[in-house]
């Protein structure tokens, strides 16, 4: 009986559910950092038994979703893939919401300059992606995380999608959108100022919260101007600590599907109650690409408030 409890006990330390984990309050972001200097292993689940989903290279960025005492769950920035490594194989980097931490939000202002004259805006981070629409050299957009050679970018109409990140440059600063766009503030310490002007030696007229929501009215320097309706207050906030993203719910019960339902007859994978929040990853104003907890897939604009 012993030593059958004996084999119990141990067959129990090397399955999943003895995996020590903690949820994580704070969204923790790190690299792979290879004990062997070259490559480390995706695993299925948390046990070098299990499934390799892939490899990894040294540096390369991810998302912590489980930290764990010998392995941590992860999430590849650039790819999406998730599953396990060894937790000696990963080096954190940021903890906390930041606008400058990988796949998090806004990084800078770009303009589209192409030889053709233009640029296609696409559904996904490559050519076998659906084009959206031409953009001509000189629109402006936002470059939000790069995946491969592809820029994820906000348009001042509010679309959302990709463009090869060749065809864009860094642009001159906007002096105001064309359209409201909406933004988070996201700050590690629970609170950032706000100030009467566009530098930091201006006075400080008072502090948001993070996760906060504001209208982002333009740019001036390394600052947003904004309007807080919460606050009912105007004022400057730095554009590190803030990412534009549009605020997305399902205004009616509606169908999540596997592909774009406007060009094809597709399988559904989820019905959205009324309420629920999205991701809007590209839009062409009458189907969306969106991302529902990790699941990702398509809805009818109709169904849904997108705010820009």
């Amino acid at each position: 009986m012993k030593k059958l409890f004996a084999l119990i006990l141990a067959l129990c330390l090397l399955t999943p559910l003895c995996v020590a984990e903690s949820g994580l309050s704070a969204v923790t972001y790190g690299r792979i950092s290879s004990s062997n200097g070259a490559t480390t292993a995706l695993y299925q689940l948390p046990n070098e038994r299990h499934p390799v989903l892939k490899t990894l290279a040294s540096g390369t960025a991810i998302l912590l979703q489980f930290e764990g005492t010998a392995w941590h769950k992860i999430k590849v920035v650039n790819t999406g893939d998730v599953g396990w490594v060894r937790s000696g194989e990963v080096t954190i980097t940021t903890r906390g919401y930041s606008a400058l931490t990988y796949g998090s939000s806004v990084t800078s202002a770009k303009t589209v300059q192409s030889s053709d004259g233009f640029a296609a805006l696409r559904w996904g981070p490559g050519l076998e992606y659906d084009k959206m629409d031409d953009l001509p050299n000189g629109r402006y957009c936002w470059q939000y995380e790069r995946s491969g050679d592809w820029s994820r970018v906000l348009l001042e109409d509010g679309r959302v999608g990709y463009v090869h990140s060749t065809l864009l440059k860094n642009a001159s600063k906007l002096t105001s959108w064309t359209d409201l766009i909406y933004g988070y503030v996201q700050v590690t310490g629970g609170t950032a100022n706000f100030r009467a002007d566009s530098n930091y030696s201006s006075k400080v007229t008072g502090n948001l919260s993070s996760g906060s929501v504001i209208e982002l009215l333009g740019e001036k320097n390394s600052f947003f101007y904004f309007y807080s309706p919460s606050h009912n207050k105007y004022g400057y906030i730095s554009i590190d600590i803030v990412s534009p993203e549009g605020l997305n719910r399902v205004a009616y019960s509606t169908p999540l599907y596997y592909d774009n339902p406007e060009i094809c007859t597709a399988d559904v994978l989820w019905q959205l109650e009324p309420g629920r929040v999205l991701k809007v990853l590209a839009t062409d104003g009458y189907v969306s690409r969106v991302q529902y907890d990790s699941i990702i897939g398509y809805v009818v604009n109709n169904n849904l408030v997108i705010h820009h």
